[in-house]
């Protein structure tokens, strides 16, 4: 089995005074100010095989922490979607993947990619979202995610147990057959990788 590694080759990504200045101007949009850690990026893709994920799906790439190491472990990529919202990091996102689809709303990809997805990643603070949106965000990952499919997120060790992400974690348990979490220490701060498959 393949190692998974961080990527060697260069891939222009974002520096974290980039993530930091718009961690400033918008902290409940960017949610962190800094970009996710090594360890936390390892986890969001464990257990995941090379050969395993051809149409991958990544909400809130940011500076592009998950985005590059999705792009250098997955080996039979045939379609890249990238959901950002925040216009900094859609251009270097665009400088550094130009094979990627890149996206303000996920509404766009709804029905060409209905049960097709085999990994959804997701960088949103959900800890910072109504609700409503977040309710809406586990529907529609479910509905493009084929069978066998899943879905992965993560929640700073503070926000863990807030009751909005005690609802998150049960409306995940509620509608995909399989949900786990794994507490990852090296990362600023401390975060839970959340996974739901369908």
């Amino acid at each position: 089995m393949k190692p998974l590694s961080m990527p060697g080759k260069s891939i222009r990504s974002a520096t974290t005074w980039d993530f930091f200045k718009q961690f400033l101007e918008s902290p409940l949009q960017v949610g962190s100010i800094v970009p996710s850690s090594k360890q936390l990026t390892r986890s969001m893709f464990l257990d995941v095989m090379p050969k395993a994920v051809k149409t991958y799906v990544e909400y809130g790439p940011g500076t592009g922490s998950f985005t590059a190491q999705a792009f250098s472990w997955f080996e039979d990529l045939q379609r890249q979607v990238l959901i950002e919202i925040n216009p900094v990091f859609q251009k270097l996102l665009k400088q550094s993947y130009p094979e990627a689809e890149i996206y303000s709303s996920p509404n766009v990809i709804m029905e060409s990619l209905r049960n097709q997805v085999d990994l959804i990643v997701s960088g949103l603070p959900f800890t910072h979202i109504p609700w409503e949106v977040t309710r809406q965000t586990i529907d529609a990952s479910h509905d493009l995610l084929r069978e066998g499919g899943s879905f992965r997120t993560f929640l700073y060790v503070q926000t863990f147990f807030l009751p909005k992400n005690r609802m998150l974690r049960a409306y995940l348990a509620q509608n995909f057959s399989q949900v786990r979490v794994r507490f990852v220490a090296k990362n600023f701060p401390p975060a839970f990788v959340i996974e739901a498959r369908k």
